[in-house]
């Protein structure tokens, strides 16, 4: 039998005001930079985890008018439950962990769980801090009385916290890093031990004797002896340890790559010894309860705070970790800015980190068909049998329905679009066309890469696919729109949809005419696209008299020629026409109305203003002021001629 630790309340620590998430046996969490991901495991840490806890008065949360809460307390509420091979739910603990967890045991509606409550008080100004633990016995209910103190010991579920800075190189070097934690229970009884020293007594001897540098060394360092007038062996060189207790001070760790020469781990590069540095906790974990351990423990949870595996490691490897990690000893909380890595995991193992405001929320991906099922099928087994069929229609198509999205989540979504889970704002399009052009567009009229904003434009491959990635939006509360073609089938496509779901109509931007996007470009910006064409065709020429043929061509074509053309090299000729009507025009021209429609609301979602219309703005109010000053002008030179 097993454990989990289901659920996690954090309260008044950094951005994390008041947040609860349940957990699971491998939990990804995800989110823009500074979205209080790291804040969350440094929590946990400060329950579970087995370094010394520090924390400040700077750890308290702050709202965005610099208030505190009234209670100068940093609270994290744990909740352990007892589950089957399955991770699924079971009534009791077994005797093992009944035994560790004992009186503060409690009950509730499906069976026993064991909570507690860490809570570090600050006393007056200064960072001295009461710690105290708590048994916790009711849930939902958050008030804790004083005199529930927790008396169940927590060593058998201690929490690892490895942060983004590993190296396995450095940890070679501290004794309390994982491998040196591991490298330091090297044991051997009294025998075997003086074998093995006098051995490397004998191996040390050999190995100067034989070496004339390290003769001559120990040579002249021996004239220690005679200023410090000593009276024992005095200096000795010892190539390899001399002593058992020290030899994981020299160990290292050789690692060959294909055919390559066998190499120590300094020559390698960051990734991989990052990489390694994990793999050392994950040793160290395994080996806590390894049978070979004389020290084994039992019962034993280890959990694995772990920030960006991804960390100096190329895609493919990166898509590799999932697994691994899943694999590990324990339960495992990840941190991760790679959609390679969220892009392997289940739906329900994620959860969106995102700010509001001032403070963190965190939500998992709810697709509510679970609580329609649920409901649909409580109806009926109460339900009279001529409303059987119907009803049983409608659980079978909630189950399609159900099953048809999670094969597009992992078969379109997170397999190749998987960074949607880190934006802050999406905009959905129907084609690689607008994908490839409207970010260009938009890096002129933000004044930076549309992806430095957190905004990710993703083509959903046909207008009929939008439903997927709205529902995926919505569950993780990240802001959304549609930028589409406004041909007829689309847009009611669409607005089917939203009717659906219903989504915001404010949502869609659309194309006028029912133009598809070559089309809209063509309409208002004929002569740029027949030059970008031009162009294209004339690829790498440098003769004038070629590039002048070409563009006398193009002119000649008819509209369906152009609009053919276009058809068929969508991709390669998208970026030319965003660039070519950018590099033409100096004023609102630049940007077409329609897609300058999308980027004000998207300046409004991100409370952000464009310097491009800021210069637009200044440029019409220099204007009108200069007109202003002409007509002044124009009057006192008349006033003077009467």
């Amino acid at each position: 039998m097993k454990i989990l630790i289901d659920r996690v309340r954090i309260i008044n620590f950094r951005s994390l005001k008041n947040v609860e998430i349940g957990l699971e046996p491998l939990t990804l969490l995800v989110g823009v930079n500074n979205s209080g991901k790291t804040s969350f495991l440094r929590a946990l840490n400060l329950a579970l985890g087995i370094e010394r806890k520090i924390v400040s008065q700077e750890d308290l949360f702050i709202d965005k008018d610099g208030n505190q809460q009234a209670e100068k307390a940093i609270i994290v509420d744990i909740r352990i439950i007892p589950v089957n091979g399955n991770f699924q739910r079971i009534k009791e603990f077994d005797e093992k962990w009944a035994s560790e967890f004992g009186k503060d045991i409690q009950p509730d509606d499906s069976g026993e769980f064991f909570a507690f409550r860490t809570r570090y008080s600050f006393q007056g100004q200064k960072d001295e801090t009461r710690a105290e633990r708590f048994f916790i016995r009711n849930w939902e209910n958050q008030d804790i009385a004083e005199n529930d103190k927790l008396s169940a010991l927590l060593d058998a579920i201690p929490l690892y916290f490895i942060d983004a800075q590993r190296d396995l190189l450095e940890d070679l070097k501290v004794r309390n890093s994982y491998f040196g934690k591991l490298a330091a229970q090297i044991k051997f009884n009294e025998n075997k031990l003086k074998e093995i020293e006098e051995q490397l007594d004998q191996l040390n001897e050999t190995t100067v004797e034989s070496a004339d540098v390290l003769r001559h060394l120990k040579l002249k360092l021996e004239e220690l002896n005679q200023a410090v007038h000593t009276k024992g062996k005095g200096v000795e060189i010892t190539p390899f340890p001399k002593r058992i207790r020290d030899l994981h001070k020299g160990l290292k760790i050789h690692f060959q790559d294909n055919d390559s020469e066998m190499f120590g781990l300094e020559y390698h590069g960051m990734g991989t010894r990052s990489w390694a540095s994990i793999l050392s906790f994950k040793a160290y974990a395994s080996w806590e309860e390894n049978p070979e351990n004389p020290e084994k423990k039992e019962p034993y949870h280890p959990l694995l705070a772990l920030e960006e595996p991804e960390s100096h490691l190329h895609p493919n490897a990166q898509r590799q970790l999932y697994n691994q990690l899943k694999n590990m000893q324990g339960q495992k909380i990840i941190s991760t800015h790679s959609p390679y890595i969220a892009g392997q995991a289940e739906l329900h193992e994620i959860r969106h980190f995102f700010k509001g405001t001032d403070e963190t929320k965190i939500n998992p991906i709810e697709l509510g068909y679970d609580k329609k099922l649920s409901e649909t099928e409580t109806r009926l087994t109460s339900a009279h049998p001529s409303k059987k069929v119907e009803l049983e229609r409608e659980i079978k198509s909630l189950k399609d329905s159900k099953r048809e999205f999670l094969r597009k989540y992992r078969n379109v979504i997170m397999n190749t679009r998987g960074e949607l889970l880190f934006a802050r704002v999406l905009v959905f399009c129907e084609g690689e066309t607008e994908e490839q052009a409207l970010p260009i567009f938009a890096e002129k009229y933000f004044g930076t890469s549309i992806f430095n904003l957190g905004v990710n434009i993703i083509s959903v491959n046909g207008y009929e696919s939008y439903s997927p990635f709205i529902t995926i939006a919505n569950s993780l509360n990240i802001s959304w729109f549609i930028f589409s073609d406004g041909e007829d089938k689309a847009i009611n496509s669409i607005l089917k949809t939203f009717i659906e779901m219903n989504a915001d109509i404010e949502k869609i931007v659309s194309l006028p005419n029912q133009y598809n996007f070559e089309q809209y470009l063509l309409a208002k910006y004929a002569d740029d696209i027949k030059m970008a064409i031009a162009e294209y065709l004339s690829g790498n020429s440098k003769a004038e008299q070629f590039i002048s043929n070409k563009r006398q061509e193009v002119d000649n074509w008819d509209k369906e020629k152009i609009e053919s053309f276009m058809e068929d090299r969508k991709t390669k000729l998208s970026p030319l026409y965003a660039n070519k009507i950018l590099s033409t025009y100096q004023d609102e021209r630049m940007i077409p109305n329609e897609i300058k429609l999308l980027f004000v609301l998207i300046c409004k979602e991100l409370n952000i203003e464009s310097p491009l219309e800021k210069n637009w703005k200044r440029r019409i109010l220099l204007k009108t002021l200069n007109c202003i000053i002409s007509r002044k002008k124009e009057n006192e030179i008349t006033g003077t001629l009467g």
